[in-house]
């Protein structure tokens, strides 16, 4: 189970703790299996309001402008994906630039033909311009 949203982290062994101990900023997996929260990454420095899942790779959308990594800190523009198994954030090209700072990507969708699409207040990836949806077309790789 993936979940976002707007929080520091989670905590494992106590629903009363007042410092999490899983840090993970605005994304988290809950692992069934184990019944812990495990981090993805460090998570982004904004809200992650939609997440799919295509194969080893989670997509999330937003409103954030950067994705933290074991060691690294990749800059993003509200769209970025992690690839499970290496353990890695990247970025989707030049990201999604909104109409307005104070909204957000709004939701993602995966075509049954391995296509990505992001839609919101969408005005340009780069020097594409858009009007209101992206696409991408994406690989299958692999599993969660």
């Amino acid at each position: 189970l993936l979940i976002g949203g707007n929080f520091i982290g989670a905590c494992n062994f106590s629903p009363f703790c007042n410092s999490p101990n899983v840090n993970s900023s605005d994304i988290i997996k809950w692992n069934f299996s184990t019944s812990q929260f495990e981090r993805i990454g460090y998570g982004t420095n904004g809200t992650v309001y939609d997440i799919k899942v295509n194969g080893d790779t989670i997509y999330v959308a937003g409103s954030f402008t950067k994705v933290y990594g074991d060691n690294d800190t990749l800059e993003v523009r509200n769209i970025a994906r992690f690839y499970v198994q290496s353990n890695r954030w990247d970025s989707l090209n030049a990201g999604l630039t909104l109409s307005s700072t104070s909204l957000f990507v709004e939701t993602l969708d995966l075509g049954s033909n391995g296509e990505l699409f992001a839609g919101g207040p969408l005005t340009s990836s780069g020097n594409i311009s858009l009007s209101g949806v992206a696409l991408w077309t994406v690989i299958l790789v692999g599993t969660i």
